[in-house]
């Protein structure tokens, strides 16, 4: 199981710094996710994190600064 901790790592590592959430490698190694349902995981928990004017700004794109 050596080669699969050191691999969780380094994906928990990574979406940490991506994306500003963390997935501990515990979860990672437990949990058999598929890359679909990890990136579906991620999504959630940024969403979780979001602050309202965060969201308002995604559901309310601001139509003047579109091309």
């Amino acid at each position: 199981m050596g080669g699969h901790s050191l691999m969780a790592t380094q994906i928990a590592a990574r979406i940490r710094t991506r994306f500003g959430i963390e997935v501990s490698v515990v979860e990672l190694l437990r949990r058999r996710w598929t890359l679909a349902e990890l990136a579906g995981e991620v999504q959630r928990r940024q969403l979780a994190l979001a602050s309202r004017d965060d969201l308002r700004a995604i559901a309310e794109p601001d139509w003047r600064t579109s091309g």
